[in-house]
């Protein structure tokens, strides 16, 4: 797909409120180049509500860490802080391995403590970029997964060149839901060499996977990808996780609402692609009438969504999701833009150098 400027709205799983726009194959994503000279040393969002909540290291005075080792035990102490990334800290190297493998049928893997959980709170994680994750290697690693949090903002970020997914939430039971975790104005950069499908566009992207997930999105850019941008579904259960789809994919455990999300120059390669609504539940109009349907749940008309020169995806216009979405209060991150508005650019820019 590609670019997919988004004011993304709330992913509850129930996945709420999305504005997104797709370029193909664009050859500059907005703001990815761009830096601003500004310092910044605390929360920089404009956005009201419940994401002042996310407090981070409060008070604690910023500070810098000297090499790898020092950033690795700050992010696992419990002490309060506030990090400053002035530098680029590499953490590869050829002389690292992964002393566990599977056997040659794919079957016997070892585990490598995957069942420790460190829940997370008030952690905002702005301006940084998180790149070269081993992007040739099938399944190489995620660059960022969110299992059981709460009060997370990752904003003004920028990742690219990941060998599976950029962001992801996970989680088996509803204890581990992430709960009030904000993702805005980050970049999402899918160009690469190496594709699931070879042709150059990144394909897992984003995956909102775990039970009763709260998840806000807004202004968003999701750059020459294949899919994923977001999937949503599965509420804990690998066997769902089936691997399909271009733009939006809403499997089972999830409702969905997309509003204002611009989807242009985008061409689906499979005709299996063209359903975006795979077991879920998703209300995405881009009709007068469809957006009106929102008018007695919620309220108020829904922003419409807006496709050009794309082809002729399916998405899905059920009640049901509406009437998920009128329990709960929206996100409060600002007004939700006209599609036609964000066709060039999305409030505040996407990925670093914006704040």
């Amino acid at each position: 797909m590609s670019l997919f400027k988004s004011h993304l709205r709330s992913i509850f799983l129930i996945f709420s409120y999305v504005q997104l726009v797709v370029f193909a194959s664009h050859p500059k994503s907005p703001g990815f180049h761009k830096t601003s000279g500004k310092k910044v040393h605390s929360l920089s969002s404009k956005a009201t509500g419940n994401i002042l909540q996310i407090t981070g290291g409060g008070s604690a005075a910023p500070q810098a860490p000297k090499d790898n080792d020092q950033l690795k035990a700050w992010l696992a102490d419990d002490v309060p802080r506030v990090i400053l990334i002035k530098t680029t800290f590499d953490f590869t190297s050829p002389k690292l391995t992964c002393p566990l493998r599977a056997e040659e049928n794919g079957l016997n893997s070892h585990e490598y403590n995957w069942c420790s959980k460190f829940y997370s709170t008030h952690k905002p994680a702005q301006n940084i970029i998180i790149t070269q994750l081993n992007p040739s290697i099938v399944w190489g690693g995620d660059a960022i997964m969110l299992d059981g949090v709460s009060d997370v903002l990752i904003e003004h970020c920028t990742f690219s060149l990941v060998g599976r997914q950029m962001i992801v939430t996970g989680g088996m039971f509803s204890s581990e839901a992430n709960t009030n975790v904000f993702l805005m104005n980050n970049l999402f950069d899918g160009r690469t060499d190496w594709s699931a499908r070879c042709q150059n566009r990144h394909y897992w992207t984003v995956l909102i996977s775990g039970p009763a997930d709260t998840v806000t999105m807004a202004n968003n850019c999701f750059d020459s990808t294949s899919g994923r941008s977001p999937k949503t579904g599965g509420a804990g259960s690998p066997n769902v996780l089936v691997h399909y789809g271009e733009t939006f994919e809403i499997a089972s455990g999830s409702t969905f609402l997309a509003e204002g999300n611009v989807i242009k120059n985008a061409q689906f390669e499979n005709p299996g692609d063209q359903v975006t609504d795979r077991g879920g539940n998703a209300h995405i109009p881009f009709l007068d009438a469809d957006a009106q349907a929102c008018q007695g749940p919620l309220g108020r008309p829904c922003v419409k969504n807006l496709i050009i020169q794309s082809s002729p995806y399916k998405f899905g216009l059920k009640k049901v999701a509406l009437q998920a979405f009128q329990k709960r209060p929206p996100p409060n991150v600002g007004p939700i833009k006209a599609a036609s508005d964000i066709v060039n650019g999305v409030p505040g820019g996407c990925g670093v150098g914006h704040i």
